[in-house]
Parts: C-alpha cells; sequence; structure tokens
C-alpha cells in the first residue's frame, strides 16, 4: 500500500511540476469574428430586423487544435441575455454560433447589444512512461462584437404607392409634351 501511494505521489507531483513549468499560453487573436444573417454565411452585418432572422456570430480561428474549446455570451445594455447553444463547424477553425431560434424570440429586444467570444486551445501532456495526461491549454483568444437591433421596416400602405406610382406617370408624361 504504501509503494502505491508514494507512486502516485511521485507522479502527481511530477505532473504538477511539469505543468507549472510550462510557459503560459500564447494570446492570439481571432482571424475573424462578426456577425452575420446566417449560418456558412462570411457576409459581415452590423445590424438586425427585431423581426427578422436569429444573428448568427462567425469566428475564425487562428488555426486548429485536437481540443478547441469556443463559446461566446450576448449581452444586452451590459446584461448578459444568455450564452450560445448552437455551433456548426466548418472544418476546423471556421465556427458560427448562435442561440436557438426559440431563445432569441424570447430575448430579443431593441438596442445595441454585444457578443463576447472566446476560444482556447489545448492539448494533452503525458508525463514519462505512459504516466497521468494533463490537459494543457497553448493558446487563447477573445474577442467582443457589437450589433444592432433594429425595428421593423414599417410597409408602405398600397395607396402610397399607387400615388407615387401615379405622380411618376403624370410627371413623364408632362415632360414628354414638352
Amino acid at each position: 500500500m504504501k509503494t502505491t501511494l508514494a507512486a502516485g505521489v511521485t507522479a502527481f507531483l511530477f505532473v504538477t511540476q511539469s505543468h507549472a513549468a510550462l510557459p503560459p499560453p500564447a494570446v492570439v487573436p481571432f482571424d475573424a469574428a462578426y456577425m452575420v444573417a446566417a449560418p456558412l454565411s462570411t457576409t459581415q452585418v452590423s445590424a438586425f430586423s427585431i423581426d427578422g432572422p436569429t444573428p448568427w456570430l462567425f469566428v475564425d480561428l487562428p488555426g486548429s487544435s485536437p481540443f478547441t474549446f469556443l463559446d461566446s455570451k450576448w449581452f444586452l445594455a451590459g446584461i448578459q441575455q444568455f450564452a450560445s447553444t448552437r455551433t456548426i463547424a466548418a472544418g476546423d477553425d471556421q465556427f458560427w454560433l448562435a442561440p436557438t431560434d426559440a431563445v432569441w424570440d424570447t430575448e430579443k429586444s431593441l438596442g445595441r447589444w454585444r457578443v463576447d467570444t472566446r476560444y482556447s486551445f489545448g492539448d494533452i501532456l503525458f508525463a514519462e512512461n505512459g504516466g497521468i495526461g494533463v490537459g494543457i491549454t497553448t493558446a487563447t483568444g477573445s474577442a467582443s462584437i457589437g450589433f444592432d437591433v433594429t425595428p421593423a421596416p414599417v410597409p408602405l400602405p398600397a395607396g402610397a404607392v399607387l400615388f407615387g406610382t401615379a405622380l411618376g406617370l403624370l410627371g413623364r408624361r408632362l415632360r414628354q409634351r414638352t
């Protein structure tokens, strides 16, 4: 029993000391991070209609890792409303994050929104001779992205469209006479 305990403590100390001796993770910014109107889109959008589809956060990471951790928190007026609940990946370094449509429909409000996102790349460090594995972070990054939710556009009444068309035709006819 003493031998097993001593071996476990030695392995723990070795791993702890090895982990402590590692340099801190590199801070590497996203290659890109901005809002888009749909998953798999890379067209940047800065304002969304309150009646429009759920906004999506697009992030392009500066590489890939065997263990990539990615999250986002969505704020309105400095108060966290929710964390993203859907993530769609395209390859190892491009991701789209958004709340579910039901969450967005419940939480959406007019105003300036902010999405804080972060990632970390991880790896596993093993002690000698197949010892205990320890998760280590090799790189991290974060970004804060703003977007606006605006009122729905007010459609013109049919009468206004007809009146505008009639004025245009009248003006055309008067120009032709002169």
